[in-house]
């Protein structure tokens, strides 16, 4: 859940927060998993697909 007071999230926060998971289970895998409740004043939808792009990217910030 999103709070109302969150104006946006940086895509590389959520790249780190979720990398494990978007890993393991594949974009659909894990949209089909994981559900956000949004924010009326934010919309997570594309910082979230930036994050998930830059994960399923080989060459990423989290690369070692």
């Amino acid at each position: 859940m999103i709070p109302e007071q969150v104006r946006s999230i940086n895509p590389s926060f959520l790249e780190e927060f979720l990398i494990n998971a978007v890993r393991a289970y594949g974009r659909e895998g894990f949209l089909t998993r994981v559900e956000f409740t949004k924010a009326q004043r934010y919309d997570v939808t594309d910082d979230l697909e930036e994050a998930i792009d830059r994960i399923l990217t080989e060459e990423n910030a989290l690369a070692a």
